[in-house]
């Protein structure tokens, strides 16, 4: 696990997100394959990609006498390494004092440092990072092993911990990581976890590594190849690279925590257990199959198309995010908890169940996909396209929010509660039965279709064209609320009570003619309508306003199965509902209301088994509200449900 530099032209660089030169450190090990009697800089950071005028780099001058170089000047080592052996070497820059940049070498085993200063005289801001070369083609020829590169000037201890370790020691302030593993596609990835990558130059090659541990004795650390070998239980902790390809197979057990990272083809299979904790990565592909449980927790990531196949259980908590087309697939069972995410197009697929919980976020095209059942609660949230398709059941609840167009589609059952809100054009379609409860608001376009029974409670609001489409049944109790030119289309039978209110044009069309119960104060104003109700049952105190016309007339005979005297309007209205609400209680199922205007025209108001309507028999007569006016004719049937502004008063 090493880069082979050959000075014909190899060099691998960064140009961006680059440490700061006053706070730097860049260590690792080299092996001097040969000297060449010229300049030759093998690691630093410099202010141009050619011919540099600031600069902070470690090498060797034209006597072939390692020093360390700024465009000051630079200082050379009282003793050089030999060629053909390994050494650990760092360069350290904490700002630009006198001997604030300094040099340090030491072979394998060695206690103590070689080490030189030098002054950088001004700061300069580095657009290069550069390693086996630098801006003027003076290429080392050698070998270069686990770099680690800081946001900060390690102390000399410090140093002697990062070399006997070819993981970070230090993980404060880490830049990057470069172990160097095998293959084209993984030499040039950094570990650190900040994606820092490299980019090569020339003709690389991998060579033998140093002769250093993966730990430096504080904690334990296994490297796990591919196989049968460890087929029984495995444990790994500390940080982890598993990449390449590297293949765990067959294992019995298996726990993986700080910092381990999976990428580039890497496979786990047939695993009878998996955890993966504190901010375990799975990336580029990494594939984790046929296994019997899986636990992802604390900023557990999987992205770029990291994917979990024929999982027998998997858990996700605590700020886990999924990310970039990852796949789930073919899971028995998957919870996520705890401000998890599943964003960019990601994809569950064939879930036996599924929880989420605890401000879940499902967005930007997130699926899932023909899941038996599926639970989502606590500030959950659906949006960006989300897509929860061919589900058996669906229950959200406390805060969940579908927004953006957010997809529910062909679901068994569906439960919203409290606090739910379904908004800009989210869309709940083909669901067996839905219900909709407490303070849940449906807003923007938010469209319910083709579901075969639906509940609102609970002061649940429609509002801002809300579509209700095709339901077998409705209920609506509790404040439910429909307004804004929300829509109740096909519906077969719907329930309103306690208050219901359904406003402002909820539907344009014809009287109602279905199955309604209509129970205490339901409000009913600016023509909102329902469509296909086949018949109107109206009980206990309703409050009517027949219009505004009627408050106009003098001496209006009102007769409730016996004639009235003459009274004001408030009078006659008032009587007009005690009188009602007094039959309805009374258990009568025909109860007629004549009034005759001064002009002898008549109305009659009739309470008919549960048919309540108004006749008018002058076609001429105009009726005012809300400043709109419309003529009726005398063989118009008019509901005073259906009238504007006329059920108003409790």
């Amino acid at each position: 696990m090493a880069i082979r530099f050959d000075a014909s032209g190899d060099y691998a660089r960064r140009t961006a997100s680059l440490p700061a030169v006053t706070s730097f450190t860049v260590c690792g090990w080299c092996y001097l394959v040969s000297y060449a009697g010229a300049w030759q800089y093998f690691a630093g950071l410099e202010d141009k990609l050619t011919n540099s005028a600031a600069w902070l780099l470690i090498g060797a001058t034209n006597s072939d006498v390692l020093e360390i170089s700024t465009a000051s000047g630079g200082a050379a080592f009282a003793s050089s390494p030999s060629t053909g052996a390994w050494f650990f070497f760092a360069l350290t820059c904490s700002g630009t004092g006198a001997n604030q940049g300094n040099g340090y070498w030491a072979y394998n085993g060695a206690g103590t440092f070689n080490k030189v200063s030098t002054t950088l005289n001004a700061s300069f801001t580095p657009v290069v990072f550069n390693l086996g070369n630098d801006s003027y083609s003076e290429l080392m020829n050698c070998r270069l092993a686990h770099i680690k590169v800081y946001d900060a000037a390690l102390t000399e201890a410090e140093l002697l911990q990062e070399m006997n370790s070819a993981l970070p020691s230090r993980t404060l302030n880490l830049h990057a990581f470069y172990p160097m593993f095998y293959g084209a596609s993984q030499r040039l990835l950094d570990y650190s976890g900040n994606g820092k990558d490299l980019t090569a130059g020339g003709t690389l090659t991998d060579e033998d590594p140093p002769p250093v541990g993966w730990s430096n004795g504080a904690g334990l650390c296994v490297v796990v190849t591919s196989g049968t070998a460890y087929d029984n239980s495995v444990t790994v902790s500390a940080s982890l690279a598993t990449s390449d390809s590297g293949l765990l197979n067959a294992a019995g057990g298996m726990s993986i925590a700080a910092t381990a990272g999976m990428s580039e083809g890497s496979n786990w299979s047939a695993l009878a257990g998996l955890t993966l904790a504190q901010t375990v990565a799975l990336i580029n592909s990494g594939v984790a199959d046929l296994i019997g449980g899986l636990t992802l927790s604390q900023v557990a990531g999987l992205g770029n198309n990291g994917q979990l196949d024929s999982v027998g259980n998997a858990s996700l908590d605590v700020s886990a995010i999924i990310a970039a087309n990852c796949n789930w697939s073919a899971l028995a069972s998957l919870t996520i908890a705890q401000t998890a995410g599943l964003v960019h197009s990601s994809l569950l697929d064939a879930i036996g169940t599924l929880t989420l919980a605890q401000i879940i976020e499902l967005g930007q095209n997130g699926q899932l996909d023909a899941i038996n059942g599926v639970s989502l609660n606590t500030t959950a949230g659906l949006s960006t396209n989300g897509n929860l398709s061919r589900l058996a059941s669906l229950t959200l609840e406390q805060t969940a929010t579908l927004a953006n167009s957010g997809l529910l589609d062909s679901i068994g059952g569906l439960t919203l509660e409290q606090i739910v809100g379904l908004a800009q054009g989210a869309m709940i379609d083909g669901v067996g039965a839905t219900e909709l409860t407490s303070t849940l608001n449906v807003v923007s376009s938010g469209i319910l279709n083709g579901i075969s029974a639906l509940t609102l409670e609970q002061i649940a609001g429609m509002t801002g064209s809300g579509l209700l489409n095709g339901f077998g049944s409705l209920t609506l109790s509790q404040l439910a609320a429909l307004s804004i030119t929300s829509q109740l289309v096909v519906v077969g039978s719907a329930e309103i009570a306690i208050t219901a209110a359904i406003q402002a044009t909820a539907q344009s069309g014809n009287v109602i003619d279905a199955s309604v119960s209509l129970d205490l104060t339901l409000a009913k104003t600016a023509s909102g309508q329902l469509v296909a109700v086949n018949s109107l049952g109206l009980a206990q105190s309703v409050a009517m306003h027949l219009s505004t016309w009627i408050a106009a007339q003098a001496g209006i005979d009102l007769a409730v199965s016996q004639s009235l005297v003459a009274q004001s309007t408030a009078t006659l209205l008032s009587s007009l509902i005690v009188s009602l609400a007094a039959g309805l209680t009374s258990g009568a199922t025909v109860l007629t209301v004549n009034i005759t205007t001064p002009d002898s025209r008549m109305v009659t108001v009739s309470l008919e088994a549960r048919i309540v309507s108004v006749e008018l028999e002058n076609r001429t007569h105009v009726v005012a509200a809300e400043n709109r006016t419309s003529s009726i004719g005398s063989e118009t049937r008019i509901s005073i449900l259906a009238a504007e502004n006329r059920i108003t008063e409790a």
